[in-house]
């Protein structure tokens, strides 16, 4: 390392371990938080979408009834009168067995081939046993790990105030990693078996059908009686996923937001270092240093930092994401639809994401202090005073910029339309209107400390409150 200003950075770095880590801390929170925050509801998302495709199978629309269900006698009416041979009828339930909510699937597993094949891979005994039995289930082999299941187990259903037993007769693997996530928490019965738990015999929740041709969509929506409706299943799907949008977009602003403090953070770190070496850099100035080449080492400098920073949030924002992913879906089970994720899905793009965002983030907050530094005179710079008499300065102005920044913000709330991008830029402009009043807030509160602090401590107590106010560039 023969440029004797990245030596002497350097040699700062190495000397100040404790300030160094309060700058990597920052960027690695800020980056951990954003990055957890998007791997849990990328991977609460996913899982929704791959349980939704294996369930749906080929399933291109559904036949729906009012909040009581179908007749079942639709279902042998499209079949035999209507020649609709792709159809499968389904009864459906999210039931509580202990402390988990599972999805029970009553099916018809004979017409289940043309529409689902998650049935295909099972033997003709299990079979034969699902449609003869009484109470027999399948469950999905994930869940059966998890939960310590084994076939010839009894599994109990809470079901209005009684709890109702069935037995296991096999359990459904699937051969690739996503099918197997996705049909997490299922339990599959006959039609008639789940038509008996729940106590809705004679009734289906949903017909699912496989229809190509749109004009024989059209006939069939005509031949239906009043009050059922036929509906795309993608649609139906877009509008649960729609549900929790909301949700989703308070999480990201949660994790933007905690970015913003940890730019905050940053900059205060990098500005505090860059004070502490104005007379160093005021020296390799007059030795023959230029402006630029100090503005660089200072940018390469935050550079490195958030990129080592960055790499430590993105470890820790996974293991917040295992933490937090709980949280999440524990909230969409309570609020919108019953999901089961073990572990956050990973994602490349949420990773450079979180790599970006760190580095950026420490890049753009030494841009100012490495300004300053660079451009301020060798003579001047060995000056405390100036850095102090211009901080004193500038606290009012900034203290009325942050007042018309949060002013600007209340207006933007008040434009018609509720958009939620305004939204976020008044969140945002709110942030920065208290920061830019935050020096004269502190000037404020020295000089009304002072006082308060003279009656317990005395002189001690008046000149520490005035120190704060007299190192107002720190």
């Amino acid at each position: 390392m023969t440029d004797p200003t990245a030596r002497a950075s350097w040699r700062y770095l190495k000397g100040h371990p404790w300030q160094l880590g309060l700058a990597l801390l920052g960027i690695a929170l800020g980056v951990a938080v954003v990055v957890a925050v998007e791997l849990a509801n990328t991977s609460a998302q996913r899982a929704f979408e791959l349980s939704l495709n294996e369930l749906t199978g080929r399933t291109t629309h559904q036949i729906l009834g009012g909040p009581r269900g179908l007749d079942e006698a639709l279902y042998t009416r499209l079949r035999i009168e209507l020649g609709i041979r792709s159809s499968a009828p389904v009864v459906a339930a999210y039931l509580h067995s202990g402390e988990e909510t599972l999805h029970l699937l009553g099916v018809d597993p004979l017409a289940e081939g043309g529409v689902r094949g998650y049935l295909q891979a099972l033997d003709r005994a299990t079979l034969r046993r699902l449609l003869v039995e009484p109470g027999a289930v399948l469950v999905a082999a994930v869940t059966a790990e998890r939960l310590g299941l084994e076939t010839g187990d009894t599994l109990g259903f809470a079901v209005g105030a009684e709890t109702r037993e069935v037995h296991i007769v096999g359990l459904l693997r699937a051969s690739q990693a996503r099918a197997r996530l996705a049909l997490d928490g299922l339990v599959v019965s006959d039609i008639a078996t789940a038509q008996e738990l729940l106590g809705r015999e004679g009734l289906l929740e949903r017909i699912d059908l496989v229809l190509e041709d749109e004009a024989r969509v059209q006939a069939l929506r005509r031949a239906l009686p009043p009050g059922v409706q036929l509906l795309p299943a993608r649609a139906r799907a877009r509008a649960t996923l729609e549900m929790t949008r909301a949700f989703r977009i308070n999480l990201q602003a949660m994790g933007l937001l905690a970015m913003v403090v940890g730019l905050f953070l940053i900059y205060n770190a990098m500005a505090f270092s860059v004070l502490q070496r104005r007379g160093l850099f005021a020296t390799l100035r007059v030795l023959g240093v230029t402006q630029d080449r100090i503005f660089r080492q200072l940018v390469t400098e935050a550079l490195l930092l958030g990129g080592l920073g960055a790499l430590a949030g993105l470890g820790l924002g996974w293991l917040l994401a295992r933490g937090l992913l709980g949280l999440v879906t524990r909230t969409i089970n309570d609020l919108y639809f019953v999901l089961h994720v073990s572990r956050p899905l990973l994602s490349p793009g949420v990773l450079i994401e979180g790599l970006a965002l760190g580095t950026g983030a420490a890049v753009l907050a030494a841009l100012a202090p490495a300004w300053e530094a660079a451009r301020t005179p060798p003579r001047l710079a060995q000056s405390r005073s100036l850095a102090e008499s211009r901080a004193h300065r500038a606290a009012p102005w900034l203290a009325a910029t942050g007042v018309v920044v949060t002013l600007l913000a209340a207006a933007l709330l008040r434009v018609p339309g509720g958009s939620l991008v305004l939204g976020f830029v008044s969140l945002f402009l709110v942030i920065l209107g208290f920061a830019l009043a935050s020096p004269l807030a502190v000037v404020a509160l020295a000089r009304a400390g002072s006082g308060a602090l003279a009656i317990p401590a005395g002189l001690v107590g008046r000149l520490a409150a005035r120190g704060v106010e007299a190192a107002l560039s720190r």
